[in-house]
């Protein structure tokens, strides 16, 4: 699975050097609280626009423009990455993006260009943190239909919000009322297989409004999209009606979204590897040491061989509408794989 951001593990002295030499004095910084989770770091960036942007997902305090001593993570925009290699403080790495840490202080440096990598390392610095309270990270969505709760995963481009959006829309053509939805991006689960949501917003994209025209942002889209506007994060209760948004749930379905336009649609894959993709996935996250890595791997395997696991081939031949009613009834036991 192609990673976005490559880690290195690193120390107090070089963590002062790149401070010194990569952010100014005077940073903007915000504590950022999870809702679901007991967990509230400060995070700084010499980008104001993506702090504030923070508003848009997290609950956040009021914009503080003062120096920052130590924050849990600094991120900035504002970087060359070949000059990081030509300085001898990184080797050639094939990621566009570069992140630091210090798992002495649990402080994070991470250079990168876009407010959704920005994103995804907020949430992964937290679930890295919330490993201590024996939380296991998964980049997911994670939804409930009818009271099945269902995990869709898969890498890059696999259409984990296309097939979020498409099961919604079949179950609300059946007249579904018993819709939650806890994230289409990322969570934590811990040992007694609660998940918890560390990113509630629904990530959409212009297109998506062609594609579901039933989407009601509660926006005025033509405008928007004159604007340029490239993603819009909403709230999933002005999409799909109030009490739509959970915090929590138990998962019993996991669905793995593979592009790879093979002769089954549907089938059973192995646990074992649908146990590796789901670690692969969370690169976002510091990789930490390999007994860590482990662990969440066994955590996976012990947790998948107790619910029902199924593999959707997203690029399958055929109607993309009968595919997806095909998973869909599965997955309410209409259908047998």
């Amino acid at each position: 699975m192609p990673k976005e951001l490559t880690w290195f593990e690193t120390n107090k002295d070089l963590m002062d050097y790149l401070r010194q030499t990569y952010f100014d004095d005077t940073l903007s910084t915000r504590p950022v609280s999870f809702k679901s989770v007991d967990l509230t770091f400060d995070v700084a960036s010499n980008n104001r626009e993506l702090v504030d942007s923070l508003d848009l997902l997290f609950s956040v305090d009021p914009v503080q423009f003062s120096p920052v001593s130590s924050p849990s993570l600094l991120f900035t925009d504002k970087y060359n990455k070949e000059s990081l290699v030509l300085g001898g403080v990184i080797p050639e790495v094939e990621t566009k993006h570069v992140g630091f840490i210090d798992y002495e202080s649990n402080q994070a440096i991470v250079f990168g260009k876009s407010f959704g990598l920005f994103k995804s390392v907020v949430v992964g610095l937290a679930s890295f943190q919330l490993e201590s309270q024996n939380y296991h990270p998964a980049h997911a969505s994670l939804f409930e239909i009818a009271g099945r709760s269902i995990i869709m995963t898969g890498g890059h481009k696999a259409g984990k919000s296309t097939s979020l959006f498409h099961m919604i829309y079949l179950a609300q053509q059946q007249g579904i009322q018993d819709l939650k939805l806890l994230t289409d991006d990322w969570f934590v689960i811990n040992s007694k297989g609660i998940a918890r949501s560390l990113d509630d917003s629904l990530s959409i994209t212009p297109d998506f409004f062609q594609e579901f025209p039933y989407l009601n942002p509660g926006l005025n889209v033509k405008q928007a999209l004159s604007e340029n506007v490239k993603k819009f994060y909403l709230d999933p209760d002005n999409v799909y009606g109030p009490k739509t948004k959970i915090f929590s749930a138990q998962p019993n379905y996991l669905v793995l979204l593979e592009p790879v336009d093979r002769e089954e649609l549907i089938i059973s894959p192995n646990i074992k590897v649908v146990s590796q993709l789901l670690v692969d996935a969370t690169n976002h996250m510091p990789d930490g040491n390999q007994d860590r890595v482990h662990q969440h791997i066994n955590y996976w395997n012990s947790f998948l061989s107790g619910v029902k696991v199924l593999s959707f081939d997203t690029r399958h031949c055929g109607n993309v509408i009968e595919n997806y009613e095909s998973l869909f009834k599965t997955i309410m036991g209409e259908e047998n794989v």
